[in-house]
């Protein structure tokens, strides 16, 4: 059984190709190749688990139900699961929430992003929470999930810290590291390499630096905070003598990378402060 045969016992469908039409509600769309479903009239998009559960009402332990006894090889979504060392998730997701949040792209624009930017880094919408798709090694891992009003979670839990950008940054001499993926992102908009984690100020696994192979200097630009300046910090003793600092002191409380180039901020005077920044033994 595969996800247009679920959807078909509510809603028919047309088309022969990739993509079906709902006949009676055409803004129902379902991906054959990806099994996925985008309903735009309705704002939701996802696999055959959100299909019953988002769709049908079903509870989420009688479409765990219904998945098991009808699609045996399906890849969950509604948590991850582990196949010998890897964790398994199902990256078709990235499609669906790309292509619902297409028409619901006001919270990205008012991060500052352009269209080239969303679309570069994927940025979707899931009906309830926009959504950051984190890869590694070219593979989706996991998304960072954000609300307007600053909720934040991982879409999966329990896969634990990821590095954001690092595919980008791995073979560069150097690059900055920001407080979180949306300030990465909005350095990148500007021509500037960066990186960040899903984990917040501080947070560097041991083992990435090994991904790191060319890196020079690695400049730490984290929030204007208390918090900020002490994960800087514990970047730098952990990474060592390639670590410079900046911290935006100065500026209002908590001010970041998106703030300073949201206000007008010029990437060129950003580098330039980077490089006058401190090392974190100076600190």
């Amino acid at each position: 059984m595969r996800i247009e045969d679920v959807v078909s016992q509510d809603y028919r469908l047309r088309g022969s190709g990739r993509y079906l039409k709902g006949v009676k509600h055409d803004s129902l769309v379902v991906d054959r190749e990806k099994q996925i479903f985008f309903w735009n009239s309705k704002e939701i998009a996802g696999d055959i688990y959100a299909w019953l559960t988002k769709i049908k009402g079903y509870a989420p332990e009688s479409a765990r139900e219904y998945i098991r006894e009808n699609f045996p090889t399906f890849e969950v979504s509604y948590k991850p699961r582990m196949r010998g060392d890897d964790v398994v998730v199902n990256p078709n997701l990235v499609d669906a929430f790309f292509n619902l949040g297409k028409r619901h792209r006001e919270y990205w624009y008012s991060r500052g992003y352009n269209d080239t930017t969303i679309d570069m880094f994927r940025l979707g919408y899931s009906g309830d929470w926009y959504v950051i798709p984190i890869f590694i090694g070219g593979k989706f891992r996991n998304f960072q999930c954000r609300t307007p009003d600053k909720k934040m979670k991982h879409w999966y839990s329990g896969i634990g810290p990821l590095p954001y950008n690092m595919d980008y940054v791995k073979n560069k001499p150097w690059f900055v590291l920001t407080e979180g993926p949306v300030d990465a992102i909005m350095c990148m908009q500007n021509g500037i390499s960066a990186m960040s984690t899903n984990t917040g100020a501080g947070y560097f696994e041991p083992q990435w630096i090994g991904e790191l192979p060319l890196l020079e200097r690695m400049y730490v630009a984290y929030d204007n905070n208390e918090a900020g300046r002490k994960g800087a910090k514990g970047i730098g003793k952990l990474i060592g003598n390639r670590v410079k600092i900046y911290t935006f002191d100065g500026y209002d409380d908590g001010y970041d990378v998106s703030d300073y180039f949201n206000n007008g901020g010029d990437a060129e005077e950003l580098m330039r402060r980077l490089e006058e920044g401190k090392f974190w033994f100076q600190l």
